[in-house]
């Protein structure tokens, strides 16, 4: 029984053909790690949302493609989601975690400016990866992040920013959105 498992901090699920979690994984109130990756989930509890004390969340190359909630927990920094087949994540996110500095949503269907959007207000993100999704655009104040370091975007079907733009730097990208940002008609 997890609830059993209070105390613990560490949960390595990874690579086990996992198909459900339990809704008692929210219990675990004081877990700061869970390894959910390489499994065959394609949602995860909505008691996820419970998880206060996680640092981190991996739940990459499953076949996630709903999520529900986000943990609220102001201590969650990485959430890795990639490989899974998510075209969104929930709106709410970057009040959840508001301390998230890395996002990985790399190889999967993200297809709305709307996900970028609602990780604007993460003040400490550094790192975000969305790579081979189905990104048409984004939105000019990502420009604005300062913070980020890492911005990886390539294999989506933007039209509006240049291949050698997309290709570039984090710092190449947000000055091209930034110059976005002030060509605006007012």
């Amino acid at each position: 029984e997890i609830m059993h498992l209070g105390s613990l901090r560490t949960f390595i699920l990874a690579s086990n053909r996992i198909s459900t979690l339990p809704d008692s994984i929210g219990s675990l109130h004081n877990l700061e790690h869970l390894e959910l990756g390489h499994n065959r989930l394609s949602t995860l509890p909505g008691t996820i949302a419970s998880l206060s004390s996680l640092v981190r969340l991996d739940a990459r190359e499953n076949a996630l493609s709903h999520i529900p909630a986000i943990p609220r927990s102001h201590a969650l920094a990485e959430l890795l989601l990639g490989f899974n087949k998510l075209n969104t994540l929930p709106p709410t996110a970057s009040e959840s975690a508001p301390q998230l500095a890395v996002v990985d949503l790399r190889d999967n269907a993200i297809d709305g400016e709307d996900v970028v959007h609602n990780l604007l207000p993460l003040r400490s993100l550094r790192a975000l990866d969305l790579r081979n999704n189905e990104l048409r655009g984004l939105p000019a104040e990502l420009g604005l992040k300062t913070t980020v370091t890492s911005l990886l975007l390539e294999g989506n079907p933007i039209k509006a920013i240049r291949r050698a733009i997309l290709a570039g730097t984090a710092r190449e990208i947000l000055e091209y959105l930034r110059g976005r940002l002030t060509d605006a008609p007012a």
